[in-house]
């Protein structure tokens, strides 16, 4: 009787012992695991948000001679517009024989 009651506790301690051992691998996989990922996670963060400054620089540079370009327009069709009034009131002021 004494033979089986050693074997019965020498199979239970090495259940509870390779449970705990693969608990104990597992964890420090998931935890090496994680760290890899929290990397990676960062290095994408990093890179976007890179990027994302790359382009709003350039986003920034191509808006402002946008409006640049614009005003120009604006200021051109003013001038013609101008000109064509004076041109207008010129023919005008010409029919009327002043």
């Amino acid at each position: 009787m004494e033979n089986w009651i050693v074997t019965l506790v020498g199979l239970i301690l090495t259940v509870i012992v390779s449970s705990v051992s693969l608990a104990w691998w597992l964890s420090k996989q998931f935890g090496t695991m994680r760290s890899l990922i929290y990397e990676k996670i960062e290095k994408l963060q990093t890179n976007i948000l890179t990027k994302l400054e790359y382009h709003e620089k350039h986003d920034d540079a191509r808006f402002d001679a946008l409006s640049k370009d614009i005003w120009t327009i604006r200021l051109r069709n003013a001038s013609k517009d101008r000109q064509l009034d004076r041109n207008n009131k010129d023919q005008n002021n010409q029919k009327n024989g002043q």
